[in-house]
């Protein structure tokens, strides 16, 4: 079901996440945009939460990061115990995700 907030956490989850690797890798958000074939002030407007990025910008933004949209929003590759549950999780079906979801919510509180 559908839920504005959910869309909202998620825009508020890619700012925040696109700042930090840029910021990591020492990259202006203009220098990102411009080498990314973007509008010099596309990334600074995406970080404002000012504008919302297309699939495909995301992608080009990704690319010269030099990771994939998928790494994008996993927030530590380095920790094996995430590397090792996103292994067990990757063939579960729908209702086994929601399921995980909903539990990992319960103990998460």
């Amino acid at each position: 079901m559908y839920h504005e907030n959910d869309v909202d956490e998620l825009y508020k989850f890619i700012s925040q996440r696109l700042q930090k690797l840029r910021d990591n890798k020492n990259i202006s958000a203009q220098s990102l945009s411009l080498s990314s074939g973007l509008h010099r002030t596309y990334v600074n407007k995406i970080e404002n939460m000012h504008m919302k990025p297309s699939l495909d910008s995301l992608y080009h933004i990704c690319y010269t990061l030099g990771i994939n949209v998928a790494d994008f929003f996993i927030k530590d590759l380095n920790n094996p115990k995430l590397v090792e549950l996103l292994e067990i999780i990757n063939d579960f079906n729908e209702d086994e995700l929601q399921q995980l979801i909903e539990y990992s919510m319960k103990i998460s509180k």
